[in-house]
């Protein structure tokens, strides 16, 4: 017998077919700010993302990982939950702290899992909720399980799946 678990993850993966659209709003191509525009601020910080919205970008990128107990923290190695730092910047102090926000803001999601998937829709939900960002959270991840399964919590983000390019090999389509 399919365990409820098992069977919700297997509805889930094979509902949700993601596929590439243009962003309304944004010109072609579209022009991001990797890690906010940190030509001019420290990269993946509040003044790296408002730099990026007075320069007219169409979104900011910025690096996230999940954190239970602090939710998604802005960095972009990989980090232990007790190395961080007490005053790291998360996805909720940086939308709080932006006069305007970005027309759209990319979150390179960098631990997203089978086992935070959910949590983390749950919270991204919560700000999309208080900041009135529906569909403008464009959430990427390299595993395409996770990034269907917070898509289908958080519907209303846009999913984007990284593939690595050769030397290094391709990854998909759409398979961990």
């Amino acid at each position: 017998a399919t365990s409820p678990s098992t069977a919700r993850t297997r509805a889930i993966t094979e509902s949700a077919r993601p596929c590439a659209e243009p962003l309304p709003g944004c010109g072609s191509p579209a022009v991001w700010a990797h890690r906010g525009f940190h030509a001019i601020a420290a990269e993946n910080s509040v003044a790296s993302v408002r730099a990026a919205v007075e320069k007219g970008f169409c979104g900011a990128e910025i690096d996230v990982q999940w954190f239970p107990d602090r939710g998604l923290v802005i960095a972009h190695d990989e980090v232990e939950e007790n190395d961080l730092l007490p005053n790291a910047l998360t996805l909720a102090q940086l939308l709080d702290s932006l006069p305007q926000p970005p027309r759209y803001l990319w979150l390179d999601f960098k631990n997203l899992d089978r086992h935070n998937a959910a949590a983390a829709a749950a919270h991204i939900d919560s700000l999309i909720a208080k900041h009135g960002f529906d569909y403008r959270f464009v959430v990427e991840s390299v595993h395409s399980i996770p990034l269907r399964i917070l898509w289908w919590y958080a519907p209303r983000v846009i999913p984007a799946y990284w593939i690595n390019r050769p030397p290094y090999g391709w990854k998909g389509p759409l398979h961990d």
